[in-house]
């Protein structure tokens, strides 16, 4: 799942979000529409996108390096093997070559032809992105429409085209595509953490009044879905519905038993001091409630952060 695994990098170096600014200049619309589709036409290819990107090479997980040099070479000894590119494109990603990445998915998508799907165009085109530091380029921009042709429904897809629309100036139509996005769910999808972040800044610009849906936890079916993954997406997919459960806790409070999972989720993901953080804070809002102290403690004891 390249879109999990590399959204992290897109809003880390986020620089497009430059909204409610307060100089923003007072023009009328039909001249900013004017200037959204001037925009358009001035788009910039991969190639002068990159150009003109300031982007590092990320330099986590240096000692794992030589493995990615035996799959190049084991790929490169034989160019047609699908599973062997898809592989290669997951770690190229994974060190931060996405120049790289996006040239072995698009030997994926040559092999696949007409067998290319939603997903595959997609994470082409999240490719393209990162690789121009977050830039939407004219292929970008092909391989998104591409993949909404094959399936409109495409969350990931319809995320980055509301990008575009801010970053071409009609944060309306941002505004229009990433509500449906927020509002539709699951609360899990990487991206919803940042349309949460901007949603009432583009609501404001957009001239709209809006209250977001109250953030939701896991449900059951997100859980489900869990058996169906590999165990490298599952770990990504338990990550995002614990940062979901923590950020519903955060906004909006629970009962104690959610605090409980949340307790011992950080715990079981190798962040004891985030647990007895969490920990901390909980006993602090139940102080009156013995009940809700013994299931508190009693995390606290099954996540090992305390005798």
């Amino acid at each position: 799942m390249i879109a999990y695994l590399l959204l992290a990098a897109l809003i880390g170096g986020a620089s497009y979000l430059k909204i409610g600014q307060p100089n923003f200049p007072d023009v009328p619309i039909s001249f900013r529409y004017d200037q959204a589709e001037t925009k358009r036409t001035e788009l910039l290819s991969q190639a002068e996108a990159e150009a003109e990107a300031t982007l590092d090479v990320l330099t986590k997980d240096p000692e794992n390096l030589p493995l990615l040099y035996d799959l190049r070479a084991a790929v490169e000894s034989n160019p047609n093997d699908i599973k062997g590119l898809e592989f290669l494109v997951n770690w190229e990603a994974h060190f931060g070559f996405f120049k790289n990445a996006y040239k072995s998915k698009a030997k994926v998508l040559d092999i696949k032809g007409e067998e290319a799907g939603s997903v595959d165009w997609y994470e082409f085109a999240e490719l393209l992105v990162l690789a121009a530091d977050n830039y939407i380029s004219i292929e970008a921009e092909i391989a998104l429409r591409k993949a909404l042709d094959l399936d409109p429904n495409n969350p990931q897809a319809r995320f980055y085209i509301g990008l575009q629309h801010q970053q071409l100036g009609r944060p309306d139509i941002t505004f229009n595509m990433w509500r449906q996005l927020l509002e539709e769910g699951p609360e899990s999808a990487s991206y919803i953490s940042l349309i949460r972040a901007v949603i009432l800044d583009l609501a404001f610009i957009s001239g709209v009044n809006y209250t977001p849906p109250a953030a939701k936890g896991p449900t059951y079916e997100d859980y489900k879905s869990l058996s169906e993954l590999s165990a490298e997406d599952q770990k990504i997919m338990i990550n995002e519905m614990v940062s979901g459960l923590a950020e519903k806790l955060a906004s909006q409070g629970g009962p104690a038993t959610d605090w409980a999972k949340l307790i011992i989720a950080y715990s079981v993901q190798g962040q004891p001091e985030t647990s007895r953080k969490i920990w901390n804070e909980a006993k602090a809002l139940f102080s009156n409630s013995i009940e809700d102290l013994n299931k508190l403690n009693k995390a606290a004891k099954d996540a090992g952060i305390t005798p």
